[in-house]
């Protein structure tokens, strides 16, 4: 094709290896970039949106409009191979092959409609969500009370975060696109039998919860805080989340080993920072 032939000709190819930064939010250069090879991630305030692979292309926004700065942080996720086209010889081949600018204006609102909802300045303090059962509610308050005396705002599921109004998916939805953070409280509230073996789990809401924070916000925004029982069972594709415990043994153990747990979690937001 015309169009591909004057790309390619004009186009500087580019070899990265895994985890390389392409773009950075902010910047103001209006490069357009090709996958030829590989995929990258995109991230907006620090957040991934969108994954883009081979035969896709990202940096249309900027090489359309050079006034603006780059909306997302482009980086690769494994060994990839783009070609460069500076913007201006973009804009130059656009006016040379229309069609090209139907395609990229296309892709433009797609993008735009897909990406409106990350696109607002960070909060000034973290919002950080405390699930629990009725049965570790007394936990989740416990954790409630530190977070609130620190520069965030906790908010804990008992204390009307869920709408009358709303089904329960709705309401996590919602809040798993309100908060930054989210601590979930496992505790050994039933038994379930697993190759023959009766063992303690939590709560399945509180699992189910865990799955749609871990995949809203992410696994380095989503803690467990676990009961410190070794035969409690958690599902193995919770393993690669953060894990904390705390004891139950005597009133005083529970308070020292909350008191390290809040600690390492209240180190670990601070070190995130908001979305």
């Amino acid at each position: 094709m015309p169009i591909a032939r004057a790309i390619t000709r004009s186009s500087e190819l580019l070899q990265r290896g895994k985890c390389a930064t392409i773009t950075r939010q902010g910047t103001a250069d209006d490069d357009i970039y090709f996958i030829l090879a590989g995929s990258v991630s995109v991230q907006v305030n620090g957040r991934q949106v969108a994954i883009r692979g081979q035969g896709e292309h990202f940096g249309e926004m900027a090489a359309i409009d050079p006034t603006m700065l780059r909306s997302a942080t482009i980086k690769t996720l494994e060994e990839t191979v783009i070609a460069r086209l500076r913007g201006s010889v973009f804009l130059e081949i656009a006016k040379r092959f229309p069609d090209l600018w139907k395609n990229a204006t296309v892709t433009l609102a797609r993008r735009l409609r897909e990406r409106e909802k990350f696109h607002r300045p960070p909060r000034s303090q973290p919002v950080v969500f405390i699930g629990s059962s009725t049965e570790g509610l007394d936990v989740a308050e416990g954790v409630r009370s530190f977070f609130s005396r620190r520069e965030c705002v906790p908010k804990l599921w008992s204390e009307g975060v869920f709408e009358c109004s709303q089904t329960t998916i709705e309401s996590l939805t919602g809040l798993a696109r309100e908060c930054d953070f989210a601590i979930l409280v496992l505790t050994a509230d039933d038994m379930t039998v697993s190759r023959r073996r009766e063992r303690p789990a939590p709560r399945d809401n509180i699992v189910f919860e865990l799955g749609l924070f871990m995949g809203a916000i992410g696994r380095d925004r989503t803690y467990v805080l676990a009961q410190d029982n070794p035969a409690l069972r958690v599902p193995s594709d919770l393993l690669g989340v953060t894990r904390l415990h705390f004891s139950r043994d005597s009133k005083r153990k529970s308070r020292a080993s909350m008191r390290r747990a809040m600690h390492a979690l209240w180190a670990k937001i601070v070190k995130h920072g908001p979305i």
